[in-house]
């Protein structure tokens, strides 16, 4: 079986202006390539989705080796 890796990650909100998003990454940033997953903040209200829940599936599928 294939050990998974930490790895860093950065979790930024950010708004929609003219269908595109800008995101300031941290001067110590220095990956060359990133994956970008866009996940509408909205559809995450607390009303519909407990926290907790959303976040051991999140961290179960992205454990995935695809």
């Amino acid at each position: 079986m294939e050990q998974i890796q930490l790895i860093n990650t950065l979790r930024v909100y950010s708004r929609v202006s003219g269908n595109k998003i800008s995101i300031e990454l941290p001067k110590n940033f220095d990956f060359q390539e990133v994956e970008v997953i866009i996940i509408p903040k909205e559809s995450f209200s607390n009303d519909t989705v407990n926290k907790d829940e959303w976040k051991k599936d999140f961290l179960s599928i992205s454990q995935w080796d695809i």
